[in-house]
C-alpha cells in the first residue's frame, strides 16, 4: 500500500484542456449518392450533391395516373420521364445542376374517375412534394 502512496504523492496530473469544436473546412458535407426518391420522401427535404442524378419513382396502384413530375427551379432538371395511361405509376431522372433548391412535384386524383352512375363526383387530390437543396 505505500507504493501506491508514494506514487501518488510525485504524480502530477495535468489540467484538462477545454474542448476543441470540430474542424471546419470551407466546403459543405458532401450529399449522400445515389438517390432514389418514392412516397416515403413525400413532403421531405433532401440533399442532392451537384452533377449527380436521381430517379422519382411514384407508385403504380391502380389507384390513379399521376402528372408529370415537374421541378420549380433550374436547379434541378428533368433528363427523363416515363409513365402515362395506361400505366399509373410515374418515373422521372433527373440532375441536379447547380447550387440552389427546388421543388419536385405530381399529384393524382383520389377517387375513380369518372364517378360511377348516380355517384357523386369527387375533385380530391393527393399530392407528391419533395424539396430538393443542392449545395
Amino acid at each position: 500500500m505505500s507504493a501506491i502512496l508514494v506514487a501518488g504523492c510525485g504524480s502530477r496530473v495535468p489540467p484538462e484542456s477545454p474542448p476543441q469544436p470540430p474542424p471546419t473546412s470551407g466546403t459543405p458535407k458532401p450529399c449522400p449518392s445515389p438517390h432514389e426518391l418514392s412516397m416515403a420522401d413525400n413532403g421531405q427535404t433532401v440533399c442532392v450533391a451537384a452533377g449527380d442524378k436521381f430517379t422519382v419513382k411514384l407508385p403504380d396502384d391502380g389507384k390513379g395516373h399521376w402528372t408529370a413530375i415537374t421541378s420549380d427551379s433550374d436547379a434541378v432538371d428533368v433528363l427523363l420521364l416515363t409513365g402515362s395511361p395506361p400505366i399509373s405509376g410515374t418515373q422521372a431522372d433527373f440532375m441536379a445542376r447547380h447550387k440552389g433548391t427546388a421543388k419536385l412535384t405530381s399529384s393524382r386524383p383520389v377517387c375513380p374517375s369518372p364517378a360511377p352512375p348516380g355517384g357523386m363526383s369527387c375533385q380530391a387530390m393527393q399530392a407528391f412534394t419533395v424539396t430538393v437543396t443542392v449545395p
